[in-house]
């Protein structure tokens, strides 16, 4: 009998809790919205969004949000709406306690520049993605350019990892490269420091232009990776201590386990 009483006591309570779930998200979706609020995440990045740009391109879609019960605002489609915008990676657009709405976004996080032989430009992400180049902000990324022939596409994801590189007609894809290239380096803190420009040669071969110093790295194709960039950074912490930073023309990393320099 009692296990019995027991049994109802927890079946009013959960019912109880339910009806009062219920009254209360009633309750919610009939307050007015009077304040919206966008917070944006750059993730170290240059300011590629602003708040008031945000804000234009809400009120532009044909949702004002404030003064709008909170049952008549989809806040997936706002969503939706956001993720158009090519230099956002994720909104998030949900109501608070008090009614009102709060919109979170995180920019996308540019980590190279691409100039294709057409002189057209735009960034890829640190995610593989691709974005336009911006009138309003500029950012201060590795440079790539050179044989290049890729436009601009929204559509393009490109992997920075090697283990999804596997098929040849991939590993010649220059722009695949360049991504892998530049993801290895933006995530060194001594070669993100050292290196300026990726060239992409007639042979579709890699050359790495230095922030310091007039040589040039010839550095193949993005085989052994890895070990050509321990030998760069070997050379630079140790050879160049002797012999400084202008006595070689050019620094030839291509052939396996060693380092080839040619003088001026």
């Amino acid at each position: 009998m009692k296990k019995i009483i027991n049994i109802a006591i927890w079946i009013v309570l959960i019912v109880g809790l339910a009806l009062l779930l219920g009254f209360s998200s009633v309750r919610h979706k009939k307050l007015t919205c009077k304040h919206f609020e966008i917070s944006i995440r750059y993730n170290e990045a240059d300011t590629f969004l602003r708040v008031m740009n945000i804000e234009k391109e809400i009120i532009a879609a044909g949702d004002s949000i404030i003064g709008k019960k909170l049952k008549k605002i989809n806040t997936g489609d706002i969503e939706k709406m956001l993720m158009k915008n090519p230099y956002i990676i994720n909104a998030d657009v949900y109501s608070t306690v008090e009614g009102n709405i709060q919109i979170n976004i995180v920019q996308r996080q540019p980590i190279v520049r691409v100039i294709n032989k057409h002189n057209k430009g735009y960034y890829i992400d640190s995610e593989g993605t691709l974005m336009p180049l911006s009138q309003k902000s500029t950012t201060r990324v590795l440079v790539a350019n050179g044989n290049i022939n890729e436009l601009y596409s929204s559509s393009i994801r490109l992997s920075g990892d090697p283990e999804n590189i596997n098929e040849e007609k991939e590993r010649s894809n220059n722009l695949q490269n360049i991504f892998y290239l530049a993801s290895y380096i933006n995530k060194d803190n001594f070669l993100k420091s050292m290196i300026d420009q990726i060239y992409i040669t007639k042979n579709n071969e890699i050359e790495l232009i230095p922030k310091v110093g007039n040589h040039l790295i010839i550095f193949g194709k993005t085989d052994d990776l890895e070990v050509k960039f321990n030998n760069l950074k070997a050379l630079y912490n140790d050879g160049f201590k002797k012999t400084g930073w202008n006595k070689y023309k050019t620094i030839n990393l291509k052939y396996k386990n060693q380092v080839v320099c040619s003088k001026k």
